[in-house]
């Protein structure tokens, strides 16, 4: 119930700030003006954790949003490569690079087209939504990727991150989590905000 009222709240912020930034989201899918751009989006960030699923021995077991935030920064950083951002997290070992990628369209739901990124129960936002709320496909807006390895709990965990930069406020995504827990290999996703 708190997830739906969670979705609801940030469709409706969305569907009234979409107004002034939809254009922007399509421009940002270009590598040069989103290094250009990319500074504006320094600073201090929100980072939530959605509802997501875990698969290990052929089972898929699903698991609630976090009820807590993370407060990160981001810093924009030419010199690692055009567009390339920096996200510090006070509790990772080291920076996570997030670089600006061209790659086809991301698929946040399930389809076999393009790069699939593995279904997660009931996504925030899903490819088609995205596509309508901004009138362009995914693959024209900026897209970054970072990965970082850390222990957790003792275990190492590698982390894949897969975010979409919506508007100045508002960067989405999907955070993928895979490694070997008492003996046994797992796969985790979950969508993930970053908001200011």
């Amino acid at each position: 119930m708190k997830a739906a009222l969670i979705s609801t709240i940030f469709l409706f912020s969305a569907n009234t700030a979409i107004a002034e930034n939809k254009d922007i989201a399509c421009e940002y899918g270009d590598q040069t003006f989103w290094g250009v751009v990319a500074s504006q989006f320094d600073g201090e960030w929100v980072l939530e954790h959605h509802a997501g699923v875990v698969t290990s021995g052929g089972m898929a077991i699903p698991f609630p949003a976090s009820s807590e935030v993370e407060h990160i920064t981001l810093t924009s950083e030419n010199s690692l490569g055009e567009g390339t951002v920096v996200l510090n997290h006070p509790e990772a070992p080291s920076p996570v690079n997030l670089e600006w990628v061209d790659e086809p369209n991301w698929f946040f739901d399930g389809h076999q087209s393009g790069i699939k990124l593995d279904p997660i129960p009931e996504p925030v936002l899903t490819t088609d939504y995205l596509e309508k709320l901004y009138g362009c496909k995914n693959d024209q807006m900026a897209r970054l990727v970072g990965r970082a390895t850390a222990e957790v709990n003792g275990q190492k965990m590698d982390f894949t991150f897969r975010l979409l930069v919506l508007d100045p406020e508002t960067i989405y995504g999907v955070m993928h989590i895979s490694g070997v827990s008492q003996g046994r290999a797992f796969n985790a996703w979950r969508s993930v905000f970053l908001e200011r």
